[in-house]
């Protein structure tokens, strides 16, 4: 088909070892047998090209606007990971930063803050509402000087990239000898199985799915080591948000009629603000530092 590719596993380079699964929004799901990587093959490459050929959306995503509190949660939580090792007045970089909001929290801390994203809205957004030091490219056409930062994040934002591994390579090449990664993806949840195509995770620009064996030699191969074991992040999402994607025809567990009943149920009962805290099993955070 005009609009899929063929790839590679990410890690290995090679197809030989792929257990196929099922299709999910972004091409069909396998598994690479010999270092555990899950991904689209073949995938979908109209978010790819968007990208390449800066054709993104120039206004925000409607869907950023939703469960502001949680996220501002789930970024403090981050900087606090951060701060246990690194004290907050250094160079910080967040690729894939979107409109901005981890780095906002972060220049609040006392960070100097900078960011990449690609898409048009959510730069304009960081640029022109937060006034953030963001560029609006992919990292590979940013310029900055080798061991330049002190902290490197890539917030959900690795399972988009076209070639994780050569992102990783150039984080490594502007990240200080001292410096530190941090990486939250989606991971594989013990309950796929039962779910299959129809995980949160699945949607139309979502490429790799990581376990913690995958993330591990995926940061080793690129020069990588983890602090520690990767660690899940509990989440909040607010009955706004939750009803939001059981109608919302491009994530993979709406509803339909019935998720588009709900979200007027909560529209109408005025209860969209109530949250719920939990651990979905299904997103972690990696440290990782340069291996010597």
């Amino acid at each position: 088909m005009k609009d899929m590719e063929d790839v590679v596993c990410n890690i290995c380079g090679s197809n030989n070892f792929e257990k196929k699964y099922y299709t999910i929004r972004s091409g069909f799901l396998v598994q690479c047998t010999n270092c555990g990587l899950y991904y689209a093959n073949p995938r979908r490459t109209a978010s790819i090209q968007s990208v390449l050929n800066n054709t993104t959306p120039t206004e925000r995503y409607e869907s950023k606007t939703l469960n502001y509190q949680g996220r501002l949660l789930e970024f403090n939580f981050i900087l606090d990971t951060i701060e246990k090792l690194k004290a907050p007045s250094g160079r910080l970089l967040d690729i894939g930063c979107y409109e901005g909001y981890f780095l906002h929290e972060a220049r609040n801390k006392g960070w100097n803050c900078y960011g990449v994203e690609p898409n048009r809205g959510g730069a304009s957004y960081a640029q022109n509402v937060l006034h953030l030091n963001v560029k609006q490219c992919v990292l590979e056409k940013t310029g900055f000087e080798r061991n330049s930062f002190d902290v490197i994040t890539v917030l959900a934002t690795l399972e988009h990239i076209p070639d994780p591994y050569s992102l990783l390579m150039k984080i490594r090449e502007i990240m200080k000898e001292d410096g530190i990664l941090i990486v939250t993806v989606p991971t594989v949840p013990f309950y796929l199985p039962f779910i299959r195509s129809k995980w949160r995770m699945f949607i139309g620009d979502h490429y790799y799915f990581f376990t913690d064996t995958s993330m591990n030699n995926l940061l080793n191969k690129a020069g990588f080591e983890l602090n520690e074991p990767g660690k899940y992040i509990t989440k909040q999402f607010d009955l706004e948000t939750m009803s939001d994607r059981l109608s919302n025809e491009w994530q993979p567990n709406n509803l339909g009629r019935v998720g588009v009943a709900i979200k007027w149920m909560v529209k109408k009962l005025h209860v969209g603000q109530f949250t719920i805290s939990a651990n979905l099993y299904d997103s972690k955070i990696y440290v990782a530092h340069k291996r010597c």
